[in-house]
C-alpha cells in the first residue's frame, strides 16, 4: 500500500519551513500561514498550523534506494545531526526486515528516518540527494490497544501485519511501500529514550489496489486537518 498524503499539526511553521526547505531540501508545494505542503518522493507531507496542547511527537520514515544508505548517510550527516544508537553508530540494521535506517529530528522533535529496504524492488539504486527519496513509507501512531487498532486498519485498508511484527507494544500494518506503525500509548519512541508516545492527531491518505482510503485519529481536535 502507498502513503500518498500524511497530514500532521505543527506549532512553528517558520522553523519547519526552514528545515524542510534547506536541510531536507524537498520541493515546496504550498506555503500559507496555515499550512506547508511538500513533495517527498511519491508522497505529500502537509504540516498544519496549530497551538493545540495535544500536539506531541511524530515519527515517519522515508524509503530511499536499497543500495543508497551509505551515500544517504554521508549526505544527511553534512546537513543535520543524526541520532546515535547504543553503539554510538548512526546506522541501525533491522535483521527481520533486512533494512538499514538513519534517524534525525526536525525542529519540533519529530523523528524522521531514512530507510533502505533491501527487499524493495525499485529501478533506482543509489542516493545523491533529496530527489532520490522514494516516498514516505511509514507513519507511526500511538494507540490505546494494538490488537483493536490492527483489526480496524485491516478492515479499512485490506492490508495485513507486516512480517509478523505484532505484540502488545507494537505492530506494523502494510508492506515495504507503506506501513502504519502502531505503538502503545506511553511507550518510548525507538531511538528516542525518554520521548513518550501519546495519541496525536493524524490524517493519512492510503492508496491500495482498491483505490484511495483516508485514515485519521483523534477526530475533532484539528478542524483545519479535516479531523
Amino acid at each position: 500500500m502507498y502513503l500518498k498524503e500524511v497530514h500532521l499539526p505543527s506549532r512553528d511553521l517558520v522553523a519547519q519551513k526552514r528545515f524542510y526547505d534547506t536541510v531536507l531540501g524537498v520541493p515546496l508545494l504550498e506555503s500559507t500561514p496555515a499550512c506547508l505542503s511538500y513533495q517527498i518522493g511519491a508522497s505529500r507531507l502537509s504540516l498544519h498550523r496549530s497551538d493545540h496542547p495535544g500536539i506531541g511527537h511524530y515519527h515517519f520514515a522515508m524509503n530511499i534506494p536499497p543500495q543508497g544508505y551509505e551515500d544517504a548517510l554521508a549526505w544527511i550527516t553534512q546537513r543535520t545531526p543524526l541520532v546515535l544508537n547504543e553503539k554510538d553508530s548512526p546506522v541501525v540494521y533491522f535483521e527481520n526486515w533486512d533494512a538499514h535506517a538513519l534517524y534525525f529530528d526536525d525542529p519540533e522533535g519529530n523523528s524522521l528516518e531514512f530507510i533502505a529496504r533491501h527487499s524493495l524492488k525499485t529501478p533506482r539504486q543509489t542516493f545523491q540527494g533529496s530527489a532520490d527519496i522514494l516516498a514516505i513509507s511509514e507513519i507511526s501512531q500511538a494507540v490505546p490497544n494494538i490488537a483493536d487498532t490492527v483489526q480496524t486498519l485491516k478492515a479499512q485498508t485490506g492490508a495485513n501485519v507486516y512480517k509478523n511484527s505484532i505484540s502488545d507494544e507494537f505492530a506494523a500494518v502494510g508492506d515495504e511501500e507503506g506501513l502504519v506503525i502502531c505503538v502503545r500509548i506511553g511507550r518510548e519512541w525507538f531511538m528516542n529514550p525518554g520521548r513518550v508516545a501519546k495519541e496525536c492527531p493524524t490524517k493519512i491518505h492510503i492508496e491500495d489496489k482498491n483505490g484511495l482510503r483516508i485514515v485519521g485519529w483523534t477526530g475533532g481536535l484539528f478542524p483545519g486537518m479535516g479531523l
